[in-house]
């Protein structure tokens, strides 16, 4: 499998949410079980001078300046107006619930460790339910926000199953990494810069 059977706007975009990723990190974000034809396809990128792959303690690929002013040139071409008025409105309805998380995650980290997680797991199901059905309105304008919704499925699972980790350890596929995954893919897919409201 080549890159002919990937949109190159969506390899790209994944590479830009993260900053850095490996083809494992790209086929999950696409929901594609292909791993093999991902990485193949990321290659043949990478040999179009729209990436750079980097071997070390974390290998993976990034954006070159050609790759970032690709992204942009198709990004601007992606959304429909009707698109992006609904993108807009999922994003907006996010920023709230964004503000919340943030509380969350601090009260998670710096509760006492024989302290029952029960009350914070209850707020978490909350913010799960409320973002679940933002996931739902930004799918209809970018399908990709559909796997959004199995990874936190999984995450929450994870934790509700004992595992403390699933909330924020970093590069786990906890429910953090997604949530950030997901707060700058709304940002990158919209073309925003971040302000006091995203933070």
């Amino acid at each position: 499998m080549t890159a002919i059977a990937f949109d190159r706007f969506e390899l790209l975009h994944q590479i830009k949410v993260r900053g850095f990723a490996s083809a494992h990190a790209v086929a999950t974000g696409l929901g594609h079980a292909d791993e093999d034809g991902v990485e193949a396809a990321l290659r043949e990128l990478e040999s179009l001078g729209l990436l750079k792959y980097r071997e070390g303690r974390v290998t993976g690929f990034s954006l070159t300046a050609d790759g970032r002013s690709t992204h942009a040139e198709l990004r601007d071409t992606a959304l429909s107006a009707a698109q992006r008025a609904t993108m807009t409105h999922a994003y907006e309805g996010f920023l709230g619930p964004n503000r919340e998380f943030k509380t969350l995650t601090t009260d998670w980290q710096t509760r006492d460790e024989t302290e029952d997680p029960a009350p914070l797991l209850d707020r978490l199901d909350d913010l799960h339910a409320r973002v679940d059905a933002l996931l739902v309105e930004a799918a209809h304008a970018q399908p990709r926000f559909a796997h959004y919704r199995r990874r936190f499925a999984d995450a929450r699972a994870r934790l509700r199953a004992g595992d403390a980790t699933a909330f924020a350890r970093p590069m786990s596929e906890s429910y953090h990494d997604v949530w950030m995954e997901l707060h700058e893919d709304f940002v990158s897919s919209l073309g925003h810069e971040r302000t006091e409201a995203d933070e």
